[in-house]
């Protein structure tokens, strides 16, 4: 018992010693420089929709609603994070009810920007390079008959970087270009 009279458990001196400990590991820690740690970058083959690209660390992979013309379809997307970036990979197979041109579908998602319609290797290619309500994205859109594959990076503006952003659109490729889409 205490000289008050107050009796003091063992558990309520390891609670204010925990309490204390971590009052002074956040204070040493607010005066200390952090750097981001950067994700290793790495090839990633997905060999089910047929493309490799370079992303860092491990794609997260999930299913996707996407509407063309009236029909959904189930996209699959792989997505990873590095430095506040975002990078992701949607891959969908258009319908055979949607019966527009690919230059028809680029325009409805209203994808703009140098090169659009160029082909690349049996690929018709379209990018997009827009910044809004304080976000940045760059995309480029390719098309393989009526498969589709929609590539983005994204971040915060202050956080956007353009170095990054290009090395993973540049990096996509077709593990087997003359492999028909399903």
């Amino acid at each position: 018992m205490g000289e008050d009279g107050f009796k003091i458990s063992v558990q309520q001196v390891v609670a204010a010693l925990v309490v204390a400990a971590g009052i002074a590991a956040a204070v040493w820690g607010f005066g200390q420089e952090r750097h981001p740690v950067a994700t290793e970058w790495r090839p990633h083959a997905v060999a089910e929709n047929n493309f490799t690209v370079d992303a860092p660390g491990v794609f997260i992979v999930n299913k996707q609603p996407m509407d063309f013309e009236g029909t959904e379809v189930s996209a699959q997307t792989y997505q990873a994070s590095d430095l506040g970036m975002d990078y992701s990979v949607l891959v969908a197979r258009r319908p055979d009810s949607d019966m527009r041109s690919v230059a028809q579908v680029a325009k409805d998602m209203r994808l703009s920007g140098a090169g659009a319609g160029e082909d690349m290797g049996g690929l018709v290619v379209f990018h997009h390079d827009v910044a809004v309500e304080g976000r940045r994205t760059q995309a480029v859109v390719y098309f393989q008959d009526r498969l589709m594959y929609q590539l983005m990076a994204s971040a915060r503006t202050q956080q956007f970087s353009p170095p990054q952003s290009v090395r993973f659109l540049n990096s996509f490729h077709l593990l087997n270009p003359t492999l028909a889409p399903r």
